[in-house]
């Protein structure tokens, strides 16, 4: 675990770093001359993204995307630095940089690729190395874009910037052959409905997925993302299974990572568990950084869900509640709970239940000094389908607080109104969060569902097989089933399909006696469909004939006809006697079932998401 501390370490240090740039950037200066001061600037979008995963020994430019706002290209004496920097442990050296003036700033955007009310984008600026200068490999390279004023000064006259920077790309050396953006997805193949939708946006933007299953739960993570001197494992396969969704964002560069989380996003699709390969993980298989990421998964969730509490506390005051019989309990607890937040747990021996302990007493003394009830109960959203075919999407909260008051904030539109109007293909991005007024606290969710994973079995029967469709349980927030549909795959070619508004029994027949086919079946409701689920079945042989009798031969020809009546009435009986047992037997027989396994929610980002994810999610493109 030593190195998952350092790992963790370097993360700390890495936003530190962020909060040291941020201040720099935008608390500094007063513009005393007229004009726009930095405190103004701030606010000013100002958006940059590294090109390039990767560049190598002997480039002569660097490639970079950059979203600026529109205002600083109406300042006479603004200037405009883009800087090439690479690093390692001992610090960063500038290998290239370009200056724009007023004039080349109006330049530069009469080349802007896309424009908005408020900004430029550029999507493809280069940079140049300087002459003498020259990458490293095995150091890694980042991007800067600074705005600067003359007025722009400290109290020492020392220039200050509004001013942003990219993610990493690695150095490689000049002949390494430069690795090809993959994602890889655990859990997540083209039959679950989420899978499908993560497939469709790499797709669109043209990214390759892998999937992460058996075969390769052992591999090289190193290896499956191409980087160069890891080598395959003797033995990639693994029984093993974790309840997990998970993506391994491999060679993307920024710009399309951020395109990544944007679609993910925008289609309502969350995977905490999710992470970029780094020096450190290349190394490992994927069922080990399963087993590393079940260690740091609660710590992380439980620190952040502290932090959040402490902020929500330190915005008490005196003044205010004071007077509270707990105000020295509350500013004590508080004063326990930052100290928490401060201690590596993994150190003090509690692990997570050091900021869950800590979260918990704080928000007790919390309630207690302001009053507040917490907010509680099931959200449920209700649909109404209007003429057109849009639906009205509103909220009711179920439980003993059916008169709590709370803020309103949908998605996709960002409406804080009570309900909204959804385009019928849109309703699986619909998403909900309240938040408590007034005498309630605390924040409540709420989304769509496609149905859960139907259940259902197959029997053979006379060439054909027979599909029992189980019905599906109602569920808070999941539409009705509209209906099911059941398809016939053989030797991995499609056959035929059969949808039915009922679970009810589905026969196909006709089928080759004996053969091994694959049924597949999904339910759908106003949502989408269902998780796609599978099962082997094989078709039924065909039934023995009994053979004819000539007449002529038949020694008992001469049976009069009350005595062939009485023996065709007992053979109806015993028939009826016959079909009676097969269908108990039938009954008692084993069945293939179709019953999809339930996957459980793991709410974590692996550190290096946090650094590196994190940070393009703080540096939002217009």
């Amino acid at each position: 675990m030593g190195k998952t501390k350092n790992f963790r370490l370097l993360v700390s240090l890495m936003l530190a770093v962020l909060m040291v740039f941020n201040l720099t950037a935008t608390a500094f200066g007063a513009d005393t001359e007229g004009g726009v001061s930095l405190e103004e600037a701030k606010g000013y979008t100002l958006y940059m993204a590294n090109g390039e995963s990767f560049v190598h020994e002997g480039d002569d430019e660097v490639s970079a995307f950059m979203t600026v706002d529109k205002r600083f290209f109406t300042m006479e004496d603004v200037t405009m630095t883009l800087e090439i920097r690479q690093y390692n442990s001992d610090g960063y050296i500038v290998v290239g940089s370009e200056d724009y003036d007023y004039a080349a700033l109006q330049t530069l955007m009469a080349t802007a690729d896309k424009e908005t009310e408020t900004a430029y984008t550029f999507s493809d600026v280069k940079i140049p190395v300087a002459e003498g200068k020259s990458f490293n490999a095995g150091w890694a390279e980042y991007c800067v874009v600074k705005f600067a004023r003359p007025s722009w000064t400290d109290e020492e006259g020392k220039q200050l910037y509004k001013w942003t920077y990219t993610g990493d790309a690695s150095v490689l050396t000049a002949d390494a052959k430069t690795p090809e953006p993959i994602v890889w997805l655990y859990n997540l193949d083209a039959n679950s409905h989420r899978g499908a939708l993560i497939r469709s946006i790499l797709a669109e933007l043209n990214i390759p997925a892998g999937t992460v299953n058996h075969a390769n739960l052992n591999q090289n993570i190193g290896y499956l993302v191409e980087w160069e001197g890891y080598e395959p494992v003797d033995n990639p396969y693994s029984d093993e299974r974790y309840d997990v969704e998970y993506i391994l964002m491999g060679n993307l560069t920024e710009v399309q990572l951020d395109d990544f989380i944007d679609g993910m996003q925008e289609n309502n699709i969350r995977v905490n568990l999710k992470s970029v390969p780094t020096a450190w993980t290349a190394g490992k298989t994927f069922a080990e950084l399963f087993d590393i990421m079940a260690e740091e998964d609660e710590t992380m969730q439980a620190a952040v869900a502290l932090d959040e509490m402490i902020y929500e506390a330190e915005s008490l005051d005196e003044e205010t509640y004071g007077s509270s019989p707990y105000w020295n309990e509350f500013k004590e607890t508080l004063e326990k709970a930052i100290v928490a937040l401060s201690t590596d747990a993994e150190e003090s021996g509690e692990g997570a239940a050091l900021y869950i302990n800590a979260r918990e007493a704080l928000l007790d003394v919390y309630l207690k000094v302001t009053g507040k009830t917490l907010l509680a109960g099931d959200l449920e959203l209700v649909l109404e389908q209007q003429a057109d075919g849009t639906y009205k999407v509103s909220a009711k909260l179920n439980g003993e607080q059916t008169g709590a008051t709370f803020d309103y904030s949908w998605k996709p539109g960002g409406s804080t109104e009570k309900s909204i109007i959804v385009k019928a293909e849109e309703l699986y991005k619909v998403n909900l969060e309240v938040k408590g007024t007034g005498s309630y606290f605390g924040e409540l969710s709420a989304k769509l569902n496609v149905p859960g994973a139907p259940a259902f079995e197959t029997e053979s029967v006379e060439q054909g097989i027979a599909v029992k469709l189980h019905a599906y349980e109602a569920a808070l927030n999941t539409p009705e089933v509209q209906g099911y549909v059941v398809e016939l795959y053989y030797g991995g070619e499609f056959v035929k399909s059969v949808e039915t508004t009922a679970a009810e029994m589905v026969v196909f027949d006709g089928l080759t006696a004996e053969e091994n086919y694959d049924i597949k079946v999904y339910a759908y409701n106003a949502v989408g469909r269902s998780d796609i689920v599978e099962a082997a079945a094989t078709a039924g042989a065909v039934s023995e004939e009994e053979p004819e009798t000539d007449a002529d031969d038949n020694n008992n020809a001469d049976v009069d006809d009350d005595a062939q009546t009485e023996e065709e009435t007992k053979t109806d009986a015993d028939v009826d006697d016959k079909t009676d047992a097969d269908v108990e037997e039938d009954d008692s027989e084993p069945v293939n079932t179709g019953d999809a396994e339930n996957l459980a929610a793991w709410m974590m980002v692996l550190a290096v998401s946090a650094a590196a994810g994190g940070m393009a999610m703080t540096k939002k493109r217009n």
